[in-house]
């Protein structure tokens, strides 16, 4: 709160950590409703933050329970995968895994914060696959009413989340 209330003044607060940038002589309704709007944003973050914290104590390499030296071995390479900015293939018959060990790797990677998508690629039907995974435009067939991005966009760290609706 400030009785210098200019842009410049405002831009440097901002940059220096503040939440909001409020010139006098203010509004005691406008200053409530944005104390309770700072306030309510520390709440999500710390709780995102306990959440975060659950879901990678529930889906680390140490909850899969296995003994056989194979399993031993998908741990050990999913560990590397870890640390890789590259993608993984993981493949194996139904009911070893597979997802708990993407599950575990994405986690404990530095993606950890980002969306999880799981894709099952066996139940899409592979007239539909490719759409799927890569996205499609509208009209580009029958049935495309809108744009659809695609599975590995909506995966992507860096995707621009302001082109979703489009």
């Amino acid at each position: 709160m400030t009785g210098q209330g200019t842009i410049p003044t405002a831009v440097e607060a901002i940059k220096r950590g503040a939440s909001d940038f409020i010139p006098k002589p203010f509004d005691k309704d406008v200053l409530l409703k944005k104390l309770e709007a700072i306030k309510t944003r520390a709440y999500l973050e710390n709780r995102v933050t306990n959440l975060r914290e659950l879901v990678s104590d529930k889906y680390g390499f140490e909850n899969i329970i296995s003994s056989s030296q194979a399993m031993m071995d998908v741990f050990e390479v999913a560990s590397a995968a870890v640390s890789s900015d590259a993608p993984a293939l993981i493949v194996g018959e139904t009911g070893t895994g597979k997802e708990l060990i993407a599950k575990a790797i994405h986690v404990k990677s530095k993606r950890g914060n980002e969306p999880f998508i799981g894709v099952n690629c066996e139940a899409i039907p592979k007239e539909l696959l490719e759409s799927e995974l890569f996205g499609y435009k509208k009209g580009s067939f029958t049935g495309a009413l809108k744009d659809h991005e695609g599975l590995f966009m909506a995966a992507d760290i860096r995707n621009d989340f302001s082109r979703r609706d489009r």
